[in-house]
């Protein structure tokens, strides 16, 4: 695909070098993160036109990456791999990462940084694990497929989302440095197609990883589904043709934490919400997502979001 910006307010070098020196704190050597100029906006997304190394560093913040053109060698940790133009992933804010390519290499990429609650999630890469945006990005986490952590796209969806992404680029750069309430929704549709075409990707895949994916969202669909109501394992058991044992060690395998767990989290995290927006009494709360008890709805809360239930309500209608 050749690379055409001239519709799009795309930063040069120097302009660009000049707006991360802005929004980042820290160097290409060590750990970056955002500074407060970079926490105000919690996304940045530029276009990058890689002339050198890249040296291995980390960062506290979330970075969704799109190779545009070229290519070069990506290393996570230990793990290092070919990236050319079409590839796209999500790297996380625990594990350090460079880019390396050879005399004859160049590489063009869209990078988008973004704190995690720019997801409308909490601050750390673990929260994740719950809810729609876990379910969207969770693929390119994964060790036990041939996906690489990443995906590749071409033909109309590389265009696409190239587009797209130039989009999100020229309405953040035409704002700035004033947020603009339009990148969020931009970006949640990018991620959405990247979605897409995972799904696209895992259907082509070998049958045994279709099955994997199948199973497991099944299971994730059947528990939203109960989430409030209550269930059991043996419910989920019977719900999804499999056995106990098989379905608890692949749920705990790709998300992380065992099914009760997750259960609880969730629901903790929707009475955590009932406590700060409405007057309902905490034990109504309880009752109404999923705790029939009301000592044992104090206990997991308390341990899931450190305060009582009582505290958290001060201190969030406080705030």
């Amino acid at each position: 695909m050749v690379l055409n910006t001239d519709a799009y307010r795309i930063l040069d070098a120097q302009s660009c070098n000049d707006m991360l020196t802005e929004v980042f704190d820290g160097h290409l050597s060590g750990t970056v993160s955002f500074s407060d100029a970079g926490r105000r906006f919690k996304f940045i997304p530029f276009l990058r036109f890689e002339e050198q190394h890249l040296p291995a560093h980390r960062h506290d913040y979330l970075e969704l990456v799109f190779i545009i053109e070229g290519s070069a060698v990506h290393t996570v940790g230990k793990r290092s791999y070919r990236v050319k133009a079409g590839d796209i992933f999500f790297l996380d804010n625990t594990v350090p990462h460079s880019f390396k390519r050879n005399a004859r290499e160049h590489l063009t990429y869209v990078n988008f940084s973004f704190l995690p609650e720019f997801l409308e999630c909490t601050v750390t890469l673990s929260k994740l694990a719950g809810g729609l945006h876990f379910f969207l990005i969770e693929p390119f986490f994964r060790e036990d497929d041939a996906f690489a952590r990443k995906l590749t796209l071409d033909g109309s969806a590389l265009e696409r989302l190239t587009h797209l992404a130039f989009l999100i680029i020229d309405t953040f750069n035409r704002s700035y440095p004033k947020p603009d309430s339009a990148i969020a929704p931009l970006f949640r549709s990018f991620i959405m197609l990247v979605h897409n075409e995972y799904g696209r990707a895992i259907a082509a895949s070998p049958g045994y990883f279709r099955r994997r994916e199948a199973l497991y969202r099944e299971i994730l669909a059947h528990i939203d589904k109960r989430l409030f109501a209550g269930f059991s394992i043996g419910e989920l058991a019977g719900a999804t043709g499999a056995g106990r044992t098989k379905l608890s060690k692949l749920f705990r395998e790709k998300q992380g934490e065992t099914i009760v767990e997750y259960a609880n989290r969730r629901r903790v995290e929707a009475a955590a919400e009932l406590l700060a927006q409405s007057d309902m009494s905490v034990i109504d709360i309880a009752a109404e997502t999923g705790f029939n008890d009301l000592s044992n709805f104090n206990r997991i809360f308390k341990r899931i979001m450190r305060v009582t239930p009582q505290h958290y309500r001060k201190r969030t209608q406080k705030s």
